[in-house]
This record gives structure tokens, C-alpha cells and sequence, in this order.
């Protein structure tokens, strides 16, 4: 009897291990296998089909920006480009890096180690010939994949296979960072266009007059102090949102993008042409200043003291290196119009 047991149990084991090698867990290769069909299917203009396969692999790997970033750019394809902005928003959020590094965790292995993807999807020469499979069914079994990666301690390169191991990114590449950027400027633009011009074009009349003009505290070409007089004339009681400057211009050079923000990095020749299509000029250097010094001879046109929730400019929340830490305007770039 228990010669009997100890048979049919080494008969189970055997085809327990039989059936690993046969047909691996899917586990780690999963979020790969469905990124790279998503690929695949991308390069044959099966869009719908890619996105799927995209969204799938997300739901596996959430934080996964290779996945985000291939998602983004089937959405925008297809035109849905709120989602392409909230994939693309969350990956302009994560860390930037220089390398491509990955902590990987290996099947079996205690414990993951650093490396850096070189090739995710490497398909050695002879694989899939020698698969038992092919004997089976008679049909060829799919190339096994690996993950060629160079581990940063050991300082050497080695194969993987992507059902035995699991990646985890430590943050963007560079690279990545400024494609994604670039896509993120592409999808702004389309989404002012949807929204069609809003905000305000009223412009204000001043009376004209003279004033002082200059600043002998300022540069050199601000002296000396010199009264100016000018004739009464008229000008846009705000700046020129994006909204306004797209549809007019067809184009939107800014860095911060939104509808309702100021048009910003414009030349003065297309400043010039956005005024001419819209029948007016842009005002002098003296009809500036003395707008916006609106009839006052202080530092500033509420006083002489500085006072961060007048004005908008580089405070704590700014992202350049010249911001004052100590002052906020509630506002990281530039405030809306």
C-alpha cells in the first residue's frame, strides 16, 4: 500500500514539476507581457488594442512610469486628452534621474538588488527551439524574454527572464522627463483650444498727462528722473491670457500652460502681429509706465513697501533657484488673468 502511495506521489511531483517548466506563473512577467503587446500593437496602428494592454499593465503597476508614458501617448492619439494630462501630470511629478535604474527583485534571490535597464526585451538566439512544448502540440512556442540589466554593485551585465524577475523605478530619466514635457505642452494646447476663448478683452482709458518717468535707484538707462507728457490713450485693462493669444495666433509659446494664464516667452515681433490682427499696437515704453504707476510716485503703485499678495512673482512655491522662501503669492508660476 504504500509502495502504491509513494508511486502515484511521484508520479504527481513529476508532472508538478513537468508543468512549471511547461507553463511558468505568470507573476512577475505579467505588467511586461501586456506593456510589450501594448507596443506591439501600437507599431501596427491597432491603437484601441495598445491602450488596453496599457491599461492593464497599469492596474498591475500603478507608480510604473514606462507604462504611464506609452498610455499618455495612445490617449493623446485617440484624442482623449484629459486622461493624457492626468497620466502625463503624474509623471512630470516623480523624481528625475539620469540613469534608468531599477531596484529589481529576483525569484528566489533574499534580496533585491539596484541595476540599470539596458534592453527590456532581449530574445536569446536559439529560444523557443528546444521548448518541450513544440513537441507536445507541434507548434512553436513564443520566445522566452529577458531583461538585459548591468547591476551597479557587482558592475556587471547579466540576462534575466521576465517571468523571474519584478522592476521598480526609481525615478524618470532625464530623457523621458523632457519627451513627457514636451507631450505635456502638446496636450495644454489642445485643451485651451476645447475650452475657446474666455477671460476679458475691456480695455481702459487714461486721460493722458505728464509724470515723472525713470528711476535714478534703477539701471542706468532709467536715469536720470525726466518728465514725460502724453496724449490720452487707451490699453487692455488685463494681460493677454493664452486663451486669447492661441486662437489669434494659432500657436502658444508658454511655459506655464492654461487657458487663463498670461501668454508668456512671446517675442516682440509676435507681440507686434497680436496686436495688429487685433487692430491695436503695443504701448510705448513711457504709455507703460505711466499706466502702471496709475498716478502714484512710489516704488510700487500701492507704496513704497513691498507686499507679496500685489504681485506675482518667484516665492516659495517657484521652482527656480532664485526664489524668495520666506514669501508666497499662493501661486508656483505665474497667476491666472
Amino acid at each position: 500500500m504504500m509502495g502504491r502511495t509513494f508511486v502515484i506521489f511521484k508520479k504527481t511531483l513529476c508532472f508538478l514539476v513537468f508543468s512549471i517548466f511547461m507553463f511558468p506563473i505568470a507573476g512577475f512577467a505579467s505588467v511586461v507581457d501586456e506593456t510589450l503587446k501594448g507596443d506591439a500593437d501600437l507599431k501596427i496602428d491597432r491603437i484601441t488594442d495598445a491602450e488596453n494592454h496599457y491599461a492593464k499593465a497599469l492596474q498591475m503597476d500603478p507608480g510604473n512610469w514606462r507604462v504611464m508614458r506609452s498610455l499618455a501617448e495612445v490617449k493623446f492619439q485617440l484624442k482623449k486628452y484629459k486622461e493624457t494630462k492626468l497620466l502625463v501630470d503624474q509623471i512630470l511629478a516623480m523624481k528625475v534621474i539620469k540613469r534608468n535604474t531599477v531596484l529589481v527583485t529576483v525569484e528566489g534571490e533574499p534580496e533585491p538588488f539596484e541595476a540599470e535597464i539596458v534592453d527590456e526585451s532581449v530574445v536569446l538566439p536559439d529560444s523557443g527551439r528546444n521548448n518541450m512544448r513544440n513537441y507536445v502540440d507541434g507548434k512553436v512556442a513564443k520566445p522566452i524574454l529577458y531583461y538585459r540589466l548591468f547591476n551597479m554593485k557587482a558592475g556587471k551585465m547579466f540576462l534575466v527572464k521576465h517571468d523571474a524577475a519584478k522592476i521598480e523605478y526609481r525615478g524618470v530619466p532625464s530623457r523621458v522627463h523632457a519627451y513627457v514635457k514636451e507631450l505635456h505642452a502638446k496636450v495644454e494646447n489642445q485643451l485651451i483650444s476645447m475650452a475657446g476663448t474666455k477671460g476679458s478683452s475691456e480695455m481702459v482709458e487714461l486721460k493722458g498727462g505728464c509724470f515723472k518717468m525713470g528711476s535714478d535707484n534703477g539701471a542706468e538707462s532709467e536715469r536720470p528722473i525726466h518728465e514725460v507728457c502724453l496724449k490720452p490713450f487707451k490699453m487692455d485693462k488685463y494681460e493677454v491670457n493664452q486663451s486669447f493669444f492661441q486662437a489669434t495666433m494659432g500657436h502658444n509659446p508658454s511655459m506655464f500652460k492654461g487657458a487663463d494664464l498670461p501668454a508668456e516667452m512671446v517675442t516682440w515681433h509676435e507681440a507686434a502681429e497680436y496686436c495688429e490682427k487685433n487692430n491695436k499696437r503695443l504701448p510705448t515704453e513711457a504709455e507703460w509706465e505711466y499706466a502702471a504707476r496709475g498716478g502714484t510716485s512710489s516704488d510700487f503703485y500701492w507704496g513704497s513697501k513691498f507686499d507679496a499678495s500685489k504681485t506675482n512673482f518667484c516665492d516659495s512655491t517657484c521652482i527656480l533657484n532664485i526664489r524668495n522662501r520666506s514669501l508666497s503669492d499662493k501661486f508656483p508660476n505665474t497667476a491666472p488673468v
